[in-house]
């Protein structure tokens, strides 16, 4: 599994202290799945965290798509 954890909030207005993440998860758990389910998946791992959370952007791939990707990025806040 690989994980990314990116930390956004300076990007956004102040008051949201630790609100804003990109968080990119790897894992063989996702073959033969949907992305709807890899997503689901995730949320629902976090599911307790992200209710101190205003916003995350997910990019979730499992081991082949990672192996065939040219880039593993999540494109930038347009804020």
């Amino acid at each position: 599994m690989k994980l990314e954890i990116e930390n956004e909030s300076h990007k956004h207005s102040k008051g949201w202290e630790d609100s804003h993440f990109k968080i990119r998860v790897v894992s063989d758990l996702f073959t033969g799945l949907s992305w709807v389910q890899w997503h689901w998946l995730v949320n629902e791992t976090l599911k307790e965290e992200l209710k101190k959370v205003h916003s995350i952007a997910l990019n979730t791939l499992d081991n082949n798509e990672f192996a065939s990707a040219s880039k593993f990025v999540i494109p930038g806040c347009t804020k």
